[in-house]
């Protein structure tokens, strides 16, 4: 994980849960980009991003479009606008 700044996984059916593990593996690597477009992602994910980029700053991309995330949600914007605080960029 320490060589790898791209990660894709588009319409992999890929979960919340499954991509909390992934950001575990990736934490003292150099992701810099993350696709993850056409998934089961909720807003669940957000939190994890957000735990992922309070440890690794090396993330400044996620694609993470075409998944059931919610973005008119209160607390959803919230977590957007923090992502977006830490310098990710976030394509929803």
């Amino acid at each position: 994980w320490s060589k790898i700044e791209v990660v894709k996984l588009v319409k992999t059916n890929l979960n919340d849960n499954q991509l909390n593990e992934l950001l575990n593996f990736a934490v003292n690597g150099r992701l810099q980009t993350l696709v993850v477009s056409g998934n089961c992602l909720s807003e669940r994910a957000l939190d994890a991003l957000l735990n992922y980029i309070q440890i690794n700053q090396s993330l400044r991309s996620v694609y993470i479009s075409k998944n059931c995330i919610n973005c008119l949600k209160g607390h959803t914007r919230a977590k957007i606008g923090q992502l977006r605080q830490c310098g990710l960029n976030l394509y929803i």
